[in-house]
């Protein structure tokens, strides 16, 4: 089971010592620490799953989860998006509050086949799968005729969240 974010420093605290550009999603140490002198601009250093985070009083922060509290004042939500997939893109316009989820339909899993098409014979089987339903979508001449079958299914149950959804 995943683990609850912990809270976050205090936006007042945090503000002290970094600023954050919504246009590019920079986060910058503004102010420097007692055993770091000359450790002002950028920050950030990729995670295991490409998130950037910083080290701060001794805890990491994900820089989307400051960029959120930043813009909105706020506590970020439990769960946040980057709409074009790309973790270490925080700029505002990327980030969207979803659910665990949204979350998971707005990345790609790879495989031998197309997302949600799988060969039986010398057809192609489109099959759609939530938490709780297998459908069938139909057999198909082709991997793609399967595979867009999959895609419209995909981006009807999962709407703005899908991984084919148009990006902004």
């Amino acid at each position: 089971m995943p683990t609850k974010a912990k809270p976050l420093p205090p936006l007042s605290v945090l503000r002290e010592h970094f600023s954050y550009d919504p246009e590019t999603g920079i986060v910058q140490r503004i102010k420097a620490s007692n055993h770091r002198p000359n450790d002002i601009g950028p920050v950030g250093s990729a995670g295991k799953h490409g998130h950037l985070h910083i080290k701060f009083r001794g805890k990491y922060i994900k820089l989307h989860r400051l960029a959120w509290l930043f813009q909105t004042g706020q506590e970020p939500p439990e769960k946040i998006d980057h709409k074009n997939r790309n973790p270490s893109d925080n700029r505002w316009v990327n980030l969207r509050e979803t659910t665990h989820q949204g979350n998971m339909a707005n990345c790609h899993r790879p495989g031998k086949y197309l997302p949600g098409v799988q060969p039986v014979g010398n057809r192609w089987y489109a099959q759609a799968t939530s938490r709780t339903d297998k459908k069938s979508l139909g057999a198909f001449d082709t991997e793609a005729e399967a595979h867009a079958a999959y895609r419209a299914w995909h981006l009807s149950y999962y709407g703005e969240f899908s991984v084919y959804a148009p990006s902004a």
